[in-house]
């Protein structure tokens, strides 16, 4: 299906280019045909005149011919004689802009901006459909994946029943039912105990959480932050942890906001040629215009590969980080 999709994508788009083409060879046709329709007018302006012109010879000719009729027979003869020299009489001026011509042209070019008029409506009610159906595909994604994100929790739920209840199901079935209280110190209190830890705080009060994050199911995301490239990632503390030996928290600048507590997979670029790997929660997020900064997550860290931590220091003493 993707394939087809693409196969389309490009076909469109090449149907596209070819119509921007053709609609400058029209906008060039069109500046040259006013161009030409400028110098037939300034023809047959010049048309008009010669007509008047020869009229007006024509005018002087007979004046001329009565004077000499009133003076005799001779005085005739002497005008006739000197007229004959003349190379004729005139044409009558040449007919330009071939009217039948662009009559015939105008109509057909009128039937045709019909036909591309119906073909843009058509175009139109198409689009309309297409987004009506990727606006239902997208709601029932988010149904599909409020659905898994359930039986995600489910899973979760069991796996945690699981282990603290291995000792009682080890042994034989004796068809009694299984406690449902936790035992104390089991990781499933600490899960509950890193997930209460969790919950959200007031505005203007950060509380630490990947650093008492527990074991968790959820699928990691991957980020990529450069914090060379001016997008506003930026590194950042606590402010109870300023003075401290905690690692600091990265911002991630972007729009596209995950749930607080998800875990991501980081890559820390610091120089164009070098990033590091590193993991994290997302502890708070910023949402767009929440604020005068840039929209994003501000995530802590909770794990960095071997010489990241000596080069974020080293980041650091160049670029202090954001207290929050």
């Amino acid at each position: 299906m993707s394939d087809e999709t693409d196969e389309l994508e490009v076909r469109e788009a090449q149907l596209y280019q070819r119509e921007a083409a053709l609609i400058e060879m029209e906008a060039q046709l069109h500046q040259q045909e006013q161009g030409l329709v400028e110098a037939e007018r300034a023809f047959t302006t010049r048309t008009a005149a010669l007509r008047g012109l020869a009229t007006y010879v024509g005018e002087q000719k007979a004046n001329l011919m009565g004077r000499a009729e009133s003076l005799g027979p001779k005085a005739t003869r002497l005008v006739v004689s000197m007229l004959e020299q003349e190379a004729g009489e005139s044409e009558e001026p040449v007919s330009v802009g071939l009217r039948e011509e662009r009559e015939v042209m105008l109509q057909r070019r009128q039937e045709l901006l019909e036909v591309r008029l119906q073909l843009v409506e058509e175009r139109e009610e198409a689009y309309a459909r297409r987004y009506e159906l990727l606006d239902g595909a997208e709601g029932r994604m988010a149904q599909l994946e409020e659905q898994l994100m359930t039986r995600e929790l489910h899973l979760s739920q069991a796996l945690r029943r699981l282990i603290t209840s291995a000792a009682e199901l080890s042994g034989p079935d004796d068809g009694g039912e299984l406690e449902q209280t936790v035992p104390e110190g089991s990781p499933a209190v600490a899960i509950d105990a890193a997930r209460s830890e969790a919950a959200p705080q007031p505005r203007g009060k950060r509380q630490r959480r990947g650093r008492q994050h527990a074991w968790t199911t959820q699928v990691r995301f991957n980020l990529d932050a450069p914090l060379y490239g001016g997008e506003g990632h930026h590194f950042f503390v606590y402010a109870e942890d300023a003075e401290g030996e905690e690692l600091p928290g990265l911002f991630v600048a972007t729009a596209n906001l995950l749930k607080e507590d998800r875990e991501v997979e980081l890559q820390i670029g610091l120089t164009p040629e070098r990033a590091w790997h590193g993991k994290g929660i997302v502890a708070w997020r910023r949402s767009p215009g929440e604020g005068t900064g840039k929209p994003g997550m501000g995530i802590e860290l909770t794990w960095l590969e071997e010489g990241g931590r000596e080069a974020i220091d080293a980041w650091l003493s160049k670029h202090p980080p954001v207290v929050v």
